[in-house]
């Protein structure tokens, strides 16, 4: 009779031996310590976040395995969401269960959020009649960022392959075309991303992903906290609420309220696939065009999260303090991060049976395609508002042309505005004056 294997197939390694000897309380009290100094110098968007947190949670503090870890990042890349404040959060949950995992997530998110929160209410003081001559430079600066992102990620998840950078370009013309329509269009151009993609594979016109064929763990469930018939409880908890909110949110008649604005922020967190970036065009679309803020003051945010330590999703603490205040921060922070959070809690005690299903990765292959497309459709809808005088431009340019200079170019626009570029083209002085 053969040998039954019983070794699991992604090792255990240092997560269960470390925490034998440990306390639960002073693992718990470790996640505040571990997080606070990551949250606060974070810069570089989600591919410096998830190197920071791997060097200090694998390498440094070893709480989980590189094979653990990479499954993790797998995991939080499939499903809407911030991809990389849910493998933060799970640093906390293999840490500490559950209690870990929303500890690590509040302590990460919280510097930047208290920071763009502040922001909200100056700009809702001050940006009233438009844009300041001091804080000129900031929009153009912002929108170079998103043609950095729309660049990276293009060449990440198109690469080489023709049906994906057809899904993309089409994807870009689609929201384009129909700014300003039915919020229905952004998941409807992701799925019929997805579905060409599928499609395309199976009849040898697109390359399949890499399948990554390893396994977590049996001992996950006992490391999480996690049962996975909690985790489908969970994941229905998620799906309950989007039906609610869609059958009985207020029909807003020229005035908001605080639950039109959750309804609002909680569908866009539920169909926000590859990456902060792909919001812009959906923020745009149902917080700025439906008249919540104007265009001048989603810009300043944009160029301010993009200048600060933690998620871009902490732009929804921006936009609810700039319409509701303290409370209007809350409401959309938490209808903007909780359905990624929520899914991925569910979600990752279930992983086992869902990641064998070949045809769904191909399947979020192509959403993640299309979602490239969403992020080049936001550049040019953010550009008319930002890019008006030879000296938007050339903040543009430089801001697209050196990535350095994205992290700091809040602090340059903001202390030379136009006049920091009015030496680079003589000819445009005048002009750049009367704008």
């Amino acid at each position: 009779m053969a040998r039954l294997e019983t070794k699991p197939l992604l090792p255990l390694g240092n997560d269960h031996s470390l925490h034998c000897g440990e306390s639960y309380a002073r693992r718990l009290l470790s996640i505040p310590r571990e997080v606070i100094p990551l949250s606060l110098f974070a810069f570089g968007g989600p591919p410096a976040h998830l190197a920071l947190a791997h060097d200090r949670f694998v390498y440094k503090q070893k709480w989980l395995t590189d094979e653990r870890f990479l499954e993790v990042l797998s995991i939080a890349s499939a499903i809407p969401g911030p991809s990389s404040t849910m493998t933060i959060a799970a640093m906390g949950l293999f840490r500490a269960g559950l209690l870990g995992g929303l500890l690590a997530l509040f302590f990460w998110v919280l510097p930047g959020w208290v920071a763009l929160t502040i922001a909200g209410f100056g700009a809702k003081s001050y940006l009233q009649d438009g844009f300041p001559m001091w804080l000129t430079g900031l929009a153009p600066a912002a929108v170079s960022i998103v043609v950095i992102a729309a660049i990276r990620l293009w060449k990440k998840a198109c690469e080489d392959d023709t049906a994906k950078n057809f899904v993309a370009s089409v994807s870009a013309c689609v929201i384009l075309a129909t700014q300003g329509m039915s919020s229905l269009i952004f998941p409807g151009v992701m799925a019929a991303g997805g579905l060409t993609i599928l499609l395309s594979t199976k009849c040898g016109y697109s390359q399949p992903p890499l399948f990554n064929d390893r396994a977590i763990s049996s001992h996950l469930e006992r490391q999480i906290g996690i049962h996975p018939f909690a985790g489908v409880l969970i994941v229905l908890s998620w799906l309950v609420i989007l039906v609610l909110l869609e059958m009985y949110h207020p029909q807003d008649g020229g005035e908001h309220s605080l639950v039109s604005m959750f309804y609002t922020f909680y569908w866009i967190g539920s169909i926000i696939f590859g990456g902060g970036q792909v919001m812009l065009p959906m923020l745009l679309n149902d917080i700025v065009m439906a008249g919540w803020v104007s265009k001048e003051q989603f810009l300043i945010g944009l160029a301010l999260v993009q200048s600060l330590p933690g998620p871009l999703f902490n732009i929804s603490a921006y936009l609810g303090a700039l319409i509701y205040g303290i409370p209007g921060a809350i409401v959309a922070s938490t209808g903007l991060f909780g359905p990624g959070i929520v899914l991925f809690f569910g979600l990752l005690p279930l992983w086992e049976r869902v990641r064998s299903n070949k045809s769904l990765k191909i399947f979020l292959s192509g959403v993640n395609a299309s979602s490239t497309g969403l992020i080049v459709a936001s550049f040019f809808l953010l550009w008319d508002k930002a890019v008006h005088s030879n000296a938007n431009a050339a903040s543009l340019n430089v801001g697209s042309l050196d990535p350095s200079y994205d992290a700091y170019a809040s602090a340059r626009n903001l202390k030379f505005g136009n006049r920091s570029y009015v030496q680079l083209e003589p000819e445009s002085v005048q002009s750049s004056g009367e704008k």
